[in-house]
């Protein structure tokens, strides 16, 4: 969602979306930068509760009812004001070119050859962006690893520039995957791609990928098989969420899928164990 003082992400149609442009300076200082900042720093005076990185939830909440184009970033974004005549701005032979509309940009950028480097140009920026906050945050304590969430995406460029820049020279970045989240369409291990290890060399991503698995989708015993599979398929797990374990109220709706807390903690130390 958009913050206040952000700059909206616009997209090829020229409308604006409910979420922040991948550039806008507010938001990577105040939201990111400062925030990322702030963990490390508790994390090496805080020796109680383990802070071992930072995860950067990439899911744009409120957009469920928008096309699927408009729910995330994608090659259809961003063409504000602040991009384009960045963009703009590299290029000598356009240097008085008039106002072009917001909703004309890409096909203009297309027209003229450009588009493809327009999208070079802007995942460019981002991972400046990124590996500035990785380095003032490994300045702090360089030994934060950094996740990204959900799934991993060929479409989203914005996601694959962090996750290039974040594992780039660096311990792997960690894809926190929803491909098994526990959803009809998102059950199982089986949904685990089988082409991981393709996918971060065609992207030249430093990464590891781990299966996510909701509680309340998935009965104790199932969480245990399930573990079990995604050890062999790839390279971890990870469990929503957690509290659901040792919290005495369970809110509705949250409700573990089956079976006990102790079932759960002893699924889960038997699949460890395996």
């Amino acid at each position: 969602m958009v913050f206040a003082n952000c700059r909206p992400v616009v997209f090829a149609d020229g409308t604006e979306g409910l979420f922040a442009c991948p550039l806008d300076e507010y938001f990577w200082q105040q939201h990111l930068t400062n925030v990322a900042i702030r963990i490390a720093e508790i994390s090496k005076v805080d020796l109680i509760s383990v802070i071992d990185g930072i995860f950067l939830d990439m899911e744009m909440y409120r957009t469920e009812a928008l096309a699927a184009n408009k729910k995330n970033y994608s090659p259809t974004t961003c063409f504000c004001d602040d991009c384009f005549s960045h963009f703009i701005q590299t290029r000598p032979e356009w240097k008085n070119l008039p106002a072009v509309r917001k909703d004309r940009r890409e096909s203009w950028l297309s027209q003229n050859g450009l588009l493809e480097d327009y999208l070079a140009y802007q995942t460019g920026r981002v991972e400046v962006k990124a590996r500035e906050l990785k380095e003032l945050v490994h300045a702090i304590n360089p030994k934060m690893l950094f996740g990204v969430y959900p799934a991993i995406t060929k479409t989203n460029w914005v996601q694959k520039a962090l996750m290039r820049a974040l594992g780039s020279e660096s311990y792997p970045v960690i894809s926190f995957s929803t491909d098994t989240y526990g959803y009809p369409s998102c059950w199982g291990a089986s949904k685990i791609p089988s082409d991981i290890p393709q996918y971060f060399k065609e992207y030249d991503i430093n990464g590891i990928y781990v299966a996510g698995y909701m509680f309340r989708k998935y009965t104790s015993s199932e969480i245990r098989t399930n573990i079990i599979q995604s050890r062999q398929r790839c390279q971890g797990y990870w469990l929503y969420k957690m509290p659901q374990l040792f919290e005495s109220v369970i809110p509705a709706g949250e409700e573990l899928g089956g079976g006990t807390q102790a079932d759960y903690l002893q699924a889960i130390k038997n699949a460890n164990a395996w």
